[in-house]
């Protein structure tokens, strides 16, 4: 929330600065939902499986790149709405992406 994906050693890692990320023990880097999805269900205890995996079709037009994965947190109705949702999570949100973003661009 803070844009901490934002931050040098974070880039550095993960040069999109794209949320989900992880980074393997051996090193090897997911940094899309799709692929960190696939990694934990991959790497999970057998007995954490349930249920079976979304449509692959499915999953692949909700992560495309053209669509905002914010886009239903940060979308309102009305001024009265959005003033709202400034109030809270989805205004923190976007402060600390624009900090984070400020900071980073003094850094290069």
């Amino acid at each position: 929330m803070e844009g901490a994906n934002f931050e040098l050693d974070f880039v550095k890692k993960s040069p999109q600065a794209t949320l989900p990320a992880i980074i393997t023990p051996e090193g090897k880097l997911y940094d899309s939902t799709i692929t960190v999805i696939d990694y934990l269900i991959k790497n999970s205890p057998e007995t954490a499986k349930v249920g079976k995996r979304a449509d692959p079709e499915l999953l692949e037009i909700v992560h495309a790149d053209n669509i905002d994965p914010n886009f239903f947190m940060l979308a309102s109705r009305s001024k009265e709405e959005l003033a709202e949702k400034n109030k809270s999570v989805p205004g923190d949100f976007l402060r600390g992406r624009e900090l984070a973003s400020v900071l980073r661009s003094a850094l290069y």
